[in-house]
């Protein structure tokens, strides 16, 4: 990579602008999980099956994109804490479905209102123009498609 040509320093400043808004974020969200008393993969969790009201362990790992481990250890813990409990699916009994209970509702719901991350973006946005944000969700949409194609 010839990192002296324009087009390759266009692209390196890209991406670390995406690398960068995607840090602030996430050090926003962790803020919001840990004021809750649970770490980031478990406010993803707990949200994931509020979002759907119950789950398998294998629906969250594939909606969350993080590993079986990860899942399987972070459920483990929000069992122990009371936020969510297993039953056996009336489907399938090989499978187990995960669901919140009142008190994994009420952290679901106060991380919701909390928002950080989502209350940080509606501060930065006030001052740029309707059609300028429009433009820019239009082209992370074609940088995104484009990206897609990429074949390796």
């Amino acid at each position: 990579m010839d990192y002296s040509n324009p087009n390759v320093q266009k692209a390196v400043k890209i991406l670390k602008s995406f690398q960068e808004i995607n840090k602030e974020t996430i050090i926003l969200t962790q803020k919001n999980a840990e004021s809750l008393g649970i770490n980031i993969q478990q406010l993803g969790i707990l949200n994931t099956i509020a979002a759907n009201k119950s789950l398998t362990q294998r629906e969250i790992t594939e909606a969350l994109s993080i590993s079986k481990s990860t899942v399987s250890v972070n459920i483990e813990k929000l069992v122990q804490m009371g936020h969510i409990v297993r039953s056996e699916s009336e489907k399938d009994r090989r499978e187990v479905i995960l669901t919140l209970t009142a008190k994994g509702q009420t952290i679901s719901k106060q991380s919701s209102q909390n928002a950080y991350s989502y209350r940080a973006m509606l501060a930065a946005m006030k001052n740029i123009s309707d059609a300028d944000i429009s433009e820019l969700l239009r082209i992370h949409g074609e940088i995104l498609n484009q990206l897609k194609k990429f074949q390796i």
